[in-house]
């Protein structure tokens, strides 16, 4: 099977953290992602970019992603790669509607619908370096994601809070850390 890397869509917001995605990367790098579904029943990839930090890493953390069964419709929870355009997004699923899903990235604030047709499959199983975790069947996955989604208004409020103070040292000529030789 041919690989390709999966886009994770940076918040359209920017991230507190000055990590918004610039367009430059999004997408597939040489990959037809969803014939790769059709003929293989499933898709082994990385992902591009910060929206789904902690959880995926940019470029170091290898995804398995399947099709949903004919009828099947996400949970709250699921990672699914779905299209946006010409982009391949991989959020999780914060809200489950009639027809269509509230989704956010991890790293995100931007909460995004996507209908039921633009759901291409789901990530079942990923690898942080030599540690496999099965989505379905790791508590501590489960534990993670469902910590994640009851710390949101904590975390929007930090980033809120890091955005505001970074705008008003900006606004005094502060330009941030300086790495490298004085």
């Amino acid at each position: 099977m041919r690989n390709g890397r999966v886009k994770d869509a940076d918040d359209a917001d920017g991230d507190a953290a000055g990590a918004g995605g610039t367009g430059a990367d999004s997408g597939v790098v040489a990959t037809d992602i969803e014939g790769v579904l059709a003929r293989e029943g499933m898709l082994v990839s990385t992902t591009v970019g910060v929206s789904m930090l902690p959880m995926l890493r940019n470029r170091r953390d290898t995804i398995v992603i399947r099709p949903l069964a004919p009828g099947e419709r996400l949970r709250v929870g699921d990672v699914p790669l779905y299209r946006v355009g010409e982009r391949y997004v991989l959020h999780r699923v914060i809200g489950v509607h009639d027809g269509w899903y509230a989704i956010r990235g991890d790293n995100c604030v931007a909460t995004e619908h996507v209908r039921d047709g633009q759901v291409l499959g789901r990530l079942t199983e990923c690898y942080r370096g030599s540690r496999h975790v099965v989505c379905d069947e790791s508590r501590g996955y489960r534990l993670y994601w469902r910590m994640w989604l009851a710390t949101w208004p904590l975390r929007r409020c930090w980033k809120a809070m890091r955005h505001a103070v970074g705008r008003v040292l900006r606004l005094f000529g502060w330009k941030g850390l300086r790495r490298g030789p004085l």
